[in-house]
């Protein structure tokens, strides 16, 4: 299997329409049409027989790319939750101080943190070269990332009552974007695959942790 980097120039070539994506529209999918394209052989991407591996590393950095978006979905939903939560009065205080809204919110800002260092452990992985137990910890850092999102931007709906399913807030609005997270570049369940079957092979990654 070998890659190669097609120019949009190239005869043959043309995009169909945009998918009408329920979240991330702000970086639209298309469909790509090859109408007879003769594809030369300077325009393959490493070495013949190079593309699966090539694959396999853009996915590990798009991972990573897409770990970064579900965690600033995840600030986004709980800084405005915590906003909301602060300024909406129930019974003669905000909603924040009551019990249920207050550890909801502790809660989230905790799962929210330790997604995010998990993030960060990953990424110096991934920048240090360090293998199969990189690709290992990117996977958990995007199980762990999008994870986080979808639970933050459920609960933001909820913060935010009767307001949360309106579009005059932004929460509904990033709890479609944390679904799509979810999915491309690896469904959750690919990423729980890839984590197990490492996990099968050499066990949980210490070393790799630092710990």
């Amino acid at each position: 299997m070998s890659a190669f980097l097609v120019p949009r120039s190239a005869p043959g070539l043309s995009l169909g329409r945009d998918e009408n994506l329920i979240g991330l529209r702000g970086t639209p999918a298309s469909v790509v049409n090859f109408d007879s394209v003769r594809v030369p052989s300077d325009w393959r991407l490493g070495d013949e027989g190079d593309g699966f591996r090539l694959a396999m590393v853009s996915l590990d950095e798009a991972r990573l790319n897409i770990s970064a978006i579900a965690l600033g979905i995840c600030r986004r939903a709980l800084d405005e939750s915590i906003e909301f939560a602060r300024n909406r009065v129930s019974f003669g205080q905000p909603i924040i101080r009551h019990q249920g809204i207050g550890f909801l919110l502790a809660d989230l800002a905790s799962e929210m943190a330790a997604a995010w260092s998990i993030f960060d452990r990953a990424l110096d992985a991934y920048e240090n070269n360090e293998g199969r137990a990189a690709s290992t910890l990117v996977s958990m850092a995007k199980l762990a990332t999008t994870a986080a999102a979808m639970r933050i931007t459920t609960e933001a709906i909820q913060i935010h009552g009767g307001a949360g399913l309106t579009r005059d807030y932004i929460v509904e609005k990033l709890f479609r974007d944390a679904k799509a997270c979810q999915i491309l570049d690896g469904t959750t369940q690919i990423q729980e695959l890839i984590i197990s079957r490492q996990l099968e092979k050499v066990g949980f990654p210490y070393e790799v942790l630092g710990w």
